[in-house]
């Protein structure tokens, strides 16, 4: 009987999830739900309305039937409201049927929201959203004004924020951070509309002694903004895109990863390398840093390129972007050299268009000298996307004869090279002078979007032929 019993209430657990997930939109769209599991379906905790899915399963059915359907069946009144709404309508989306969907749900003293709409015009959210104070997760994201009250406002449980959404004035989003004194994950896109303009820089001022994560994307240069960061906890720091002239970072004591990608504006090269300079210095106990070849070509740039901080903790360094465009060896160079505990290097190429028919006269010149931490410390190397040219043959070479206590050189060629190129690296590689007696080069494939790009162009076999 006991066993029977626990059976049975493995069996619920089992259907709850279900329902939650996939079960439950095919069996309101199509009335096949049994009587003996339809009550379980009020049991639901977390609702994920997904147009794309919904749709594509149950195609009869317009997005908006089905989801009346799913109302319908759940009973909105039930003595289990759900925790979590996810609502992702972007084709024809129907703003009243968003308001009164949000408008129960979040009565509800809802924990979780996720909003994806691409409305036309843009929703400005209601006020109720600001002042559901249950929150602990909410994901915003699409045609969305985002507007919080000066005042009232409290989100003492508020863990995750995502927001990819236009802010209706500049104090808009330094306002509602303000409220989230135990915020832990913070992700933001900066995007631009043309009909939402308002006077002034963009606030982004993150004060939070809790905050653990930090994921920054600025989409574009318009509108202007102000940074400032006081992040104690911070742990993981992502900035990607044009770098303001007003900013303050500081205070990250116990960052551990960073991904770093400044991407180039119009303004003086040797100021915003300066910059630039400056922004990464908080960064000085980073123990792994990935970088985009493009940030490190600007750091060159600086006017005093040498005052670039020096990363005493840091054990991983990864560059993406062309290795082969002008002064990208002597930018990476220049930062490895910052870098004395340095164990494990790698270098990734990414979309953007190898320059790799004529670099720089000395491009790739062999240094005199060999820094400490590239004989005594690198132990691992990789190099994903590597295509043969000649820029990336020689830095391979380079490291080879530099490492001395160097274990694994990987190199992973795009599986679409030919097979006469793929052993042509394989033999050439394999030839290459190491002084680490231990070392061993490792060969894999993969598929990377250069490829298809230049491909597409119809100019691979040309670069090619400049390899050999």
């Amino acid at each position: 009987m006991k066993r029977r019993q626990e059976e049975e209430e493995s069996e619920r657990e089992g259907i709850k999830r279900s329902n939650s997930l996939t079960c439950l939109s095919d069996s309101v769209a199509t009335s096949i739900l049994s009587s003996r599991w339809r009550p379980l379906c009020n049991q639901v905790q977390v609702l994920n309305l997904d147009e794309f899915s919904l749709v594509k399963r149950l195609g009869c059915y317009k997005f908006e039937d089905i989801v009346f359907r799913i109302w319908y069946r759940l009973r909105i009144t039930n003595p289990y409201p759900l925790r979590g709404l996810c609502l992702c309508w972007v084709h024809n989306c129907r703003l009243c049927f968003v308001e009164t969907w949000l408008f129960n749900r979040i009565q509800c003293g809802m924990q979780e929201l996720n909003l994806h709409i691409e409305p036309n015009p843009s929703y400005k959210l209601p006020d109720s959203v600001f002042f559901c104070r249950t929150l602990v997760v909410l994901k915003l994201e699409g045609a969305i004004i985002f507007n919080p009250p000066r005042y009232g406002s409290e989100f003492a449980g508020l863990k995750l924020l995502k927001l990819k959404v236009f802010y209706a004035n500049k104090d808009s989003l330094s306002t509602f951070l303000a409220a989230c004194p135990v915020l832990q994950d913070l992700t933001l896109e900066i995007t631009y509309d043309s009909d939402v303009v308002f006077e002034g820089k963009l606030n982004i001022i993150v004060l939070i002694p809790t905050l653990k994560r930090f994921h920054c994307h600025i989409l574009f240069s318009t509108p202007p903004y102000k940074l400032k960061m006081n992040t104690p906890a911070l742990k993981y720091f992502y900035f990607k895109g044009p770098l303001t002239n007003d900013f303050v970072v500081e205070n990250m004591p116990t960052l551990v990863e960073s991904v770093i990608g400044v991407e180039e504006v119009i303004a003086s090269l040797e100021d915003y390398a300066n910059s630039a300079r400056d922004f990464i210095r908080p960064l000085y106990n980073v123990k792994s840093l990935e970088m985009s070849v493009d940030t490190a070509v600007l750091l060159l740039h600086a006017s005093e390129p040498d005052g670039i901080t020096l990363f005493h903790d840091l054990s991983s360094l990864k560059f993406c972007g062309d290795l082969t465009c002008d002064h990208a060896w002597h930018a990476l160079r220049l930062l490895i050299g910052q870098a004395p505990k340095i164990q494990i290097l790698a270098f990734e190429l990414t979309e953007q268009f190898p320059c790799a028919y004529s670099p720089l006269e000395g491009f790739l010149e062999e240094p005199q000298d060999v820094p400490g931490w590239l004989s005594s410390h690198l132990t691992t190397c990789h190099y994903d996307g590597f295509l043969g040219f000649p820029v990336e043959m020689e830095l391979v070479r380079q490291i080879l004869k530099a490492a001395s206590v160097l274990k694994t050189m990987k190199i992973v060629i795009d599986s679409h090279l030919y097979s006469k190129e793929k052993l042509r690296i394989h033999e050439e590689l394999g030839n290459f002078q190491r002084t680490s007696h231990i070392c061993q080069i490792e060969f894999d494939e993969g598929h990377f979007k250069v490829f298809d790009i230049l491909d597409e162009l119809g100019v691979f076999d040309d670069l090619l032929e400049s390899a050999i």
